[in-house]
């Protein structure tokens, strides 16, 4: 489970900053604690008056996540792991993913020639599952826990990037997930900062302990061996306060180690 690779020693690891303009920076700063309040109230059964009426209003503000606010930079990052995801799966394969509503996961991957009807996707706000809904059918609104739970579906491939620090919120979607597939590709991403001011590299390693204690399968981090998988020329897992982990769990493996 190699870690070192993730953190340059130069590297200061605090809040996410995706921009060098200040106005910018507050704005991602207060849609990621607004993201946090709603992943909050959403994994609640039993919101009082006063917490339903604020999870109505913070989702009638409109989806937290606006790429146009990335760098050039951190656009091109985020565009090189979506490339990984359709690397790592085949086009014929069956793949549920997070997306926000400029739709550059679900472009890219009905660019590279995925079966519009094998892809799956959630988000909270209702204007951008009906965004998405114009490019793919399988679009649900909700929480990827709450709607991973609703579908009967064994998926190829999952790409959570949820855009969230908090390693509790990921596992609880994972918990909903069965590696059924002989082969299931599997991507993440975290945000340096955390709810509870755990540090990247502890949360890294909880998420690889999940990982590595599930029963049956055998876990292989992409991460450590890239180009083994197929994930050719510029590789790089780590770019302005996030970093994106990539595992292939192979299912009913008796050799685990």
């Amino acid at each position: 489970m190699g870690l070192l690779w993730l953190f340059p020693v130069s590297s200061s690891y605090s809040l996410p900053l995706f921009t060098t303009n200040a106005r910018n920076n507050q704005l991602i700063h207060k849609s990621n604690a607004r993201q946090s309040r709603l992943e909050h109230l959403t994994s609640q059964s039993d919101l009082n008056s006063t917490e339903r009426l604020e999870l109505t209003g913070l989702r009638a503000r409109g989806d937290t996540y606006n790429s146009s606010l990335f760098t050039e930079t951190h656009v091109h990052f985020k565009n090189l792991h979506n490339t990984i995801f359709s690397t790592l799966t085949n086009i014929d394969d069956t793949l549920f993913y997070l997306d926000g509503p400029q739709s550059t996961t679900t472009r890219h991957l009905l660019a590279t020639g995925y079966d519009n009807d094998k892809l799956y996707t959630a988000n909270y706000f209702g204007e951008t599952v009906a965004e998405l809904k114009r490019l793919i059918p399988n679009v649900f609104e909700g929480s990827a826990s709450e709607v991973l739970k609703s579908l009967d579906v064994n998926f190829d491939g999952y790409y959570l990037d949820s855009c969230t620090g908090s390693t509790s919120k990921i596992i609880e979607i994972l918990n909903t997930i069965t590696f059924n597939k002989p082969r299931t590709v599997l991507g993440i991403t975290l945000t340096n900062s955390s709810p509870d001011g755990s540090s990247i590299i502890n949360r890294v390693i909880e998420l690889n302990q999940w990982l590595y204690s599930q029963d049956g399968v055998k876990v292989e981090s992409v991460c450590d061996e890239p180009r083994r998988w197929g994930v050719e020329g510029e590789v790089k897992f780590e770019d302005e306060g996030v970093v994106v982990l990539w595992w292939v769990v192979l299912n009913k493996d008796d050799n685990r180690t």
